[in-house]
């Protein structure tokens, strides 16, 4: 197929974000003014990159870094995926918050929210001192993790121990080639380490764009442990999307990525998806 051809399948989007950052009036903070798009240009963009279906945080749950307020994202997160169609959530848990977890309690029952999202480097904590309490959590209540990884708090390697002490627990360690040390490999390393298959990356990193990266972690290991996101709106969406389009990959593989790994991690959305691509 041509990457044209490709584009025309509809994807899933696991990893995205919408809303403003927690930042008060006249408190400076550069990225705001170029990293906040709200729920129009989300719809934009999924339009334009030919998502059918979205899953996000919201950005006032995690930005500025230590200054985020999960507890008021998660709600302003409900009353938009209600209205927005397409779009899905994750209920972001901080550990060091314990009301959360609570909160998290409650949302995960709501049919268009389809886990848990930690920050450990937005949050300030060590995965390593906190991976006990959000895997506990995340067993007793049958959720998907999704997790920034590959800085010194959040290494992909320290969510594997965990993943491997949890098997019911499926992860989502994003950003693949992602790391504060510049080596590329420790979501491929994390993922070669798991003895419980529930261990998977997304492509949703400015290391997408390296030009070999997206094709190595597919002969390294296999297109059934990575899954499309997009980061949204750190990224422009349609670039993410164009990337594995074009990727010197199987037209197989790139469907894997692009929808068919999510429809199998997340079997709620496939009714939705079918929908959305009926009659193409």
């Amino acid at each position: 197929m041509t990457p044209e051809e490709i584009h025309a399948i509809p994807a899933v989007d696991v990893h995205s974000h919408f809303g403003p950052y927690n930042v008060k009036p006249g408190e400076e903070y550069y990225p705001a003014a170029i990293e906040t798009p709200g729920e129009d240009v989300l719809l934009r963009r999924l339009a334009q990159a030919g998502v059918a279906v979205s899953i996000n945080s919201h950005m006032y749950g995690l930005m500025p870094r230590g200054k985020g307020d999960p507890f008021t994202a998660n709600v302003m997160l409900v009353e938009a995926i209600e209205r927005l169609p397409g779009v899905y959530g994750w209920v972001i848990v901080d550990p060091t918050k314990p009301e959360t977890f609570a909160q998290a309690r409650e949302l995960l029952s709501h049919p268009k929210v389809l886990g848990i999202k930690v920050h450990p480097e937005e949050h300030l904590y060590p995965i390593r001192e906190y991976g006990e309490k959000i895997y506990e959590f995340a067993a007793k209540e049958g959720c998907i993790i999704v997790t920034h990884s590959g800085e010194q708090n959040s290494m992909p390697e320290d969510f594997c121990f965990f993943a491997n002490r949890y098997p019911t627990v499926k992860t989502i360690i994003s950003h693949l080639g992602c790391g504060f040390d510049g080596c590329y490999e420790h979501q491929l390393r994390a993922i070669e380490e798991n003895t419980q298959d529930n261990l998977f990356t997304d492509t949703s990193s400015a290391k997408s764009l390296m030009a070999g990266i997206i094709e190595y972690a597919v002969g390294r290991i296999g297109s059934e442990k990575i899954l499309f996101g997009s980061d949204h709106t750190c990224y422009f969406l349609p670039s993410q999307r164009v990337r594995i389009d074009c990727a010197d990959i199987t037209d197989e593989d790139k469907k894997n990525i692009l929808y068919r790994n999510a429809l199998r991690i997340f079997p709620e959305i496939a009714a939705v998806y079918e929908k959305e691509t009926a009659g193409r």
